[in-house]
């Protein structure tokens, strides 16, 4: 539907709007112009007679014969229709006077003169003033005439040179742009095959073959969209079906991942539970049996099961990282306590191998330091198991020390070994890099030590670097930003609590002995519980200081016992009694799921009997913070 006037219509319509403008400033100067003209007639008219008349009665009225004068004024006024008023004047007194009946104040213009004689090298004497006023009417009469005259010649040229430029305008824009329109709407309306014909002259004539060339080119064009739109929608349904599987195979892939995690889970749970079992009774027969061959079997049996733990805690910790389900649990500790601990433990397995083993701790300067204990212990227990296993003879040696500015701790572990051996060391900090080759048949393990290693200490904002020494042999650098500790929280509280009741919640029937041991060596009471059910009936009967919470158990899980047990509480009012989740599960978000849950504390199996027991202590002395 077409808008509005055609574009030649508004073409025409803004020419005699034109016209008309110039029309009417023309008539309006040319009537301004004869206004000035007879004004100006009129005004020397009345100048001409007023000095005429003051001439002309100088004679009488210097001789006071004031008759003539009243005659000269009457016949003043009747000689000349324009003059409507005629007076003479001395000094404020009318002398004569004379006028036409009509309103002297509209269209009136006056003239004055005075009678005066003047008589050469003596001074002029004044006798009177004339005063002359005269109608405008004949004038004003004069000016309408003209401007209807002029108004009738520009509504006459007006018309006629809008008929021209009309016609002109019609036959050479209006018609060709008619033309170009219908087909500029033939195109919009998708018709690119009828040609657009050249139309008018010049500018229009151009225009018409750049919208021909153009309607060539669209139709072209759109050729080759169509061909091109037949090749996509081929293409579309390709893709369709590629995306189609691709979703399958998404679908597949988290599948896969979601399974890989339960896996994880389960074998941390299947391994590490019986492993908890194993080296918990294995703890605590050579605590009770006195030195011998028997004493030396199961000290064989805790390293061998150690090393079985080593293996599977470092593919599930590679896992974690990978997943990026590491979490840091920032606290006071000593680093070099730390260092010292793993090097009394890596000193068993150096003096087997005739090794050398010793210990720099750097002067003035304080170990004490806020970071994660449990990360830096791992940390420094792959670099010194890594520095012994692979060292045949010589000397481990470990230096623990400011950072290069002063700030931060740095660790170097050098040792005799065979050193690089023309290797990359970045490739040393990849996993599972020690797995092939004959120095892993040799030496064992899977090839994740460094690389877990290296992965903790960026987590820590910190670095791990190898080097081959100039003679032979390894220096492995440790680098931490970890700032200085608060040594009174480093101290924590040397108190023992008073004998604690504790309530072991586990489904495995040794490891839930194994606790229950533990916690009564250590001159508590222990109640047992094979589920969450249970333990939420025993709490329900009982009251309790301390709970060893395990997380996968039939019937009812750790998780939802927690919550029962907290939801317990608040119904009765009571004190919050301390949970802590001992767990062989590795899933990812394990312990800030505990957290939520309700519980105040996470301890991996298998743990040792001495932190299992100072676990339960620590718990026992005050009320921890729910998490």
């Amino acid at each position: 539907m077409q808008n509005g006037l055609p574009l030649a219509w508004r073409f025409i319509g803004a020419t005699l709007v034109i016209v008309a403008g110039v029309s009417f400033v023309v008539g309006r100067h040319s009537f301004q112009e004869d206004r000035e003209l007879l004004e100006g007639d009129q005004f020397l008219l009345g100048e001409r007679l007023v000095h005429s008349g003051a001439i002309y009665c100088l004679e009488p009225l210097a001789a006071r014969d004031y008759p003539v004068i009243d005659t000269f004024v009457r016949d003043l006024v009747d000689a000349d229709g324009d003059v409507v008023e005629v007076s003479v004047m001395r000094g404020g007194e009318v002398l004569s006077q004379a006028e036409r009946g009509r309103d002297l104040e509209d269209g009136v213009s006056h003239h004055s003169a005075p009678i005066r004689l003047e008589i050469a090298g003596a001074e002029s004497q004044l006798f009177g003033t004339l005063h002359l006023s005269l109608s405008k009417a004949r004038t004003e009469g004069l000016l309408e005439q003209r401007a209807w005259e002029i108004i009738w010649l520009s509504l006459a040229s007006f018309v006629v040179l809008a008929g021209i430029l009309a016609g002109m305008l019609r036959r050479h824009l209006g018609r060709p742009l008619e033309v170009l329109d219908a087909r500029t709407r033939a195109l919009s309306s998708g018709d690119f095959d009828t040609p657009i014909p050249r139309v008018g002259s010049a500018e229009l004539g151009r225009l018409a073959g750049t919208m021909e060339q153009m309607r060539v080119n669209v139709h072209d064009a759109q050729a080759g969209l169509e061909a091109r739109n037949r090749e996509l929608v081929k293409i579309g349904a390709e893709k369709d079906t590629a995306l189609s599987n691709l979703t399958v195979a998404l679908d597949r892939a988290q599948a896969a991942e979601r399974a890989r995690s339960e896996f994880l889970a389960n074998m941390s749970h299947e391994l590490c539970t019986p492993l908890n079992g194993i080296l918990g009774l294995t703890d605590l027969l050579t605590r009770d049996t006195p030195s011998g061959e028997c004493l030396d079997r199961l000290q064989d049996v805790q390293r061998s099961g150690q090393e079985m733990l080593h293996l599977v805690r470092g593919v599930l910790d590679w896992s974690a990282i990978e997943n990026e389900a590491v979490q840091l649990e920032i606290s006071t500790f000593d680093v070099g306590e730390v260092l010292a601990g793993r090097v009394n433990q890596a000193r068993v397995a150096a003096l087997e191998k005739g090794l050398r083993l010793s210990f720099e701790l750097a002067a003035d300067w304080s170990p004490l330091r806020l970071g994660d204990r449990g990360r830096v212990d791992q940390i420094v227990g792959h670099l010194l198991d890594n520095a012994v296993k692979f060292t045949e003879h010589g000397v481990v040696s470990c230096r623990l020390g400011p950072g290069p500015d002063g700030r931060g701790v740095l660790l170097e572990v050098l040792d005799t070994g065979p050193g690089l051996g023309g290797a990359d060391p970045l490739d040393w900090l990849e996993p599972f890099q020690q797995a092939d080759g004959s120095t892993t048949r040799s030496h064992g393990g899977a090839g994740l030590g460094l690389a877990i290693s290296s992965r903790l200490a960026q987590l820590m904002g910190g670095s791990l670097t190898i080097k081959g020494r100039q003679s032979v042999g390894l220096a492995v650098t440790l680098a931490l930003p970890l700032p200085l500790g608060d040594r009174e929280q480093e101290a924590g509280d040397s108190r023992r609590p008073t004998p604690l009741r504790v309530l072991v919640v586990d489904d495995n029937a040794v490891n839930r002995k194994l606790a229950s041991v533990v916690v009564e060596r250590g001159g508590h009471e222990a109640v047992q519980a094979a589920d969450g059910a249970q333990a939420v009936e025993a709490v329900e009967r009982n009251t309790f200081d301390v709970i060893l919470m395990d997380v996968q158990m039939p019937v009812m899980d750790g998780f939802e016992a927690t919550r029962q047990i907290r939801s317990l509480e608040r119904a009765r009012g009571a004190d919050r009694v301390p949970i802590l989740a001992v767990t062989a599960g590795a899933f990812e978000g394990g312990q800030e799921r505990c957290r939520l849950a309700g519980m105040d504390g996470f301890l991996a199996k298998p743990v040792s009997f001495d932190r299992l027991l100072a676990s339960v202590e620590a718990a026992g002395l005050s009320l921890p913070k729910a998490c």
